[in-house]
């Protein structure tokens, strides 16, 4: 499933966990977290994704919300 933006904004990321789950497909998902929900987060555990990679700008709070504008580092990490 390609997304542009992140697999996460994809419309189809619940149908396609819930496919590749159903199937017992292996899942590796790589996001920068900015669109981690808490209902999202709750399919991820879920479902049959053994891998999960958050990358982060920066560790630094002001520098990662620097450069992604919109980002807050609170909302990231809850959601990891």
């Amino acid at each position: 499933m390609a997304s542009e933006g992140g697999v996460l904004l994809s419309k189809a990321f619940p149908r396609v966990l819930k496919q590749a789950t159903a199937r017992n497909i292996s899942t590796f998902i790589c996001t920068n977290g900015t669109m981690l929900s808490a209902q999202k987060a709750h399919l991820i555990c879920n479902s049959s994704v053994d891998r999960i990679q958050i990358s982060l700008d920066s560790p630094d709070k002001d520098v990662l919300e620097w450069i992604r504008k919109k980002a807050k580092l609170e909302k990231i990490l809850d959601g990891a």
